[in-house]
């Protein structure tokens, strides 16, 4: 029992490293032309079925027209199947609407009361207040004899700051 807490701590200190890592390194988050704020998510999954969450949005508009904008989010999920907690990290880069993404996530327990990870390649619609993903997941360890599965996730950002900066409007040349 001590040794699967210590475990389950360790990696959530790996993935607190790399979350860090995401969020302060590549993004210098709050500029001018970032919107950020809250967003709820909500996943369904072949291996995990349902997963909710909240958390975090980041949001770069590349253009002016914010038709090119990478963006990442963070969340702290809950997975009733397992009765676990999880922490994800996603990056995801959007053209027009089309976006393709990767997700990283933590889990603190499975059906045999295991941490694991899970990775999931994504592509879907991005429509800056609503983002539907779908794509394979796969587990670090095997549910029901597989580790590979089918995702599909509903993330909602509802309210985003830092509006009027956005360039989601045509700018005069002047």
């Amino acid at each position: 029992m001590i040794t699967n807490i210590f475990n389950t701590l360790l990696n959530m200190k790996n993935l607190s490293f790399i979350l860090f890592l995401l969020i302060f390194f590549p993004s210098k988050s709050f500029n001018q032309n970032t919107v950020h704020g809250p967003s709820i998510k909500i996943g369904y999954s072949t291996l995990e079925k349902y997963s909710f969450g909240v958390g975090y949005n980041f949001l770069k508009f590349k253009d002016d027209w914010g038709w090119s904008r990478p963006s990442h989010n963070y969340y702290v999920e809950y997975i009733p199947e397992y009765k676990a907690i999880g922490l994800s990290a996603n990056l995801q880069y959007t053209l027009i609407f089309v976006e393709a993404g990767m997700e990283a996530s933590f889990r603190s327990k499975n059906e045999n009361d295991q941490s694991y990870f899970s990775f999931y390649p994504h592509i879907g619609f991005d429509l800056i207040n609503l983002d539907l993903s779908l794509g394979p997941e796969f587990l670090t360890y095997k549910s029901d004899g597989k580790n590979i599965g089918f995702k599909i996730s509903l993330k909602i950002h509802p309210k985003l700051f830092n509006q009027g900066a956005n360039r989601l409007k045509f700018k005069k040349n002047e």
